[in-house]
């Protein structure tokens, strides 16, 4: 099979609502920046 490299790609963002600083968790701001980080 041949690599091809794309010049393309295509973002669908369904939005993350309103996150409150004060309401999250360590946890979940690091599983948000992990998953950033993937993306």
């Amino acid at each position: 099979m041949e690599s091809t490299k794309n010049k393309y790609g295509l973002v669908i963002h369904g939005g993350a609502g309103t996150i409150i600083k004060e309401n999250m968790t360590a946890e979940k701001e690091a599983a948000y920046l992990e998953t950033l980080e993937k993306s």
